[in-house]
């Protein structure tokens, strides 16, 4: 697998709101690779794995030769580090462009291969106007929208992707279809808004395959933080990617304090439809950032190894 060194600069500035110096990290952003980080030969804490988001546009980015393009994303100011830092990547074949939707920190999706236009929206959120602006700004034409669960704010955006591409299929499982157009069961009442999606135009069942924009994703279902939760995985790719929602968080899961949610069911199902995957698997969320199957089978407070313990 092809591997790239990248350097890493730190510049000072003068923050004014806390009197202090502060060095702005300037890293390749995570929508272009998958990283796996390394400083003075330790793997840096989850805490900072936000650095991955960070900064290919700041000040002085300096790839060695074969690097990606540099891409569009703002730069976070961190606390004083070293000055010069050695961080290994491994390309992922499959680019991916995170959107954040507040006000829950929702992680939307627009994923696409290499040398194609054709693309996937996932989980559109509550600021849709967010993934159209990118989608615009790449030149994509979306294929389907797949919806991991029918919770409101992974759903609220199904009506703006839908009127901009109608003929666009809005794809999910069979056992959580409902939720689109019931605002009590996708929890958007309780919240004081009652959402209603379109409904969907393709459902999918466990152990399925969807193929669309060339991908193909195996449909694996897994309840407990919500019914008829899907994950979608993508076997085709190296490492393999699965677009989990909510079902595993980097150092967490997602919450079974819902009606019809159940921690045994989420365990059980991570165990047996996740964890059997390659460690180097890698997990894109419903919320926070990416992680792997090895560090969650092995980390995981909630179930990986040091919860049985």
């Amino acid at each position: 697998m092809h591997r790239v060194l990248f350097e890493i600069r730190h510049f000072a500035r003068y923050d004014s709101t806390t009197g202090s110096e502060c060095r702005i990290i300037a890293v390749l952003a995570a929508g272009t690779v998958c990283p796996t980080w390394l400083v003075n030969g330790n793997r840096l804490v989850r805490g900072d794995f936000r650095v991955a988001r960070a900064a290919a546009q700041a000040i002085c980015w300096r790839p060695f030769p074969g690097a990606a393009s540099k891409p569009k994303i703002p730069a976070y100011d961190m606390p004083r580090r070293h000055i010069l830092l050695a961080v290994e990547f491994r390309e992922l074949c499959m680019p991916f462009l995170p959107i954040v939707s507040q006000p829950f920190a929702e992680n939307s999706y627009v994923v696409w291969l290499d040398g194609r236009q054709d693309c996937l929206i996932v989980d559109p959120g509550l600021e849709p106007e967010k993934i159209l602006a990118a989608i615009d700004e790449q030149q994509l034409a979306p294929a389907a929208i797949l919806i991991t669960h029918g919770h409101s704010d992974h759903i609220a955006g199904n009506g703006a992707m839908k009127e901009r591409w109608p003929d666009c299929p809005l794809v999910i499982g069979i056992n959580e279809a409902d939720k689109l157009i019931d605002p009590r069961r996708n929890l958007s009442a309780q919240f004081g808004f009652n959402l209603v999606s379109p409904p969907a135009d393709v459902l999918v069942r466990d152990g399925e395959v969807y193929s669309a924009a060339g991908f193909d994703w195996e449909v694996r279902e897994i309840p407990g933080h919500s019914s008829g939760h899907v994950v979608f995985v993508a076997r085709q790719l190296s490492p393999i990617v699965v677009i989990g929602g909510d079902v595993l968080f980097a150092g967490s899961v997602g919450r079974t304090d819902f009606p019809d949610g159940s921690f045994e069911q989420l365990a059980a199902g991570i165990h047996e439809k996740l964890f059997t995957l390659a460690d180097d698997t890698i997990v894109l969320p419903g919320h926070g950032e990416p992680t792997t199957i090895g560090q969650e089978r092995k980390f995981n407070p909630y179930v990986g190894a040091t919860a049985m313990r």
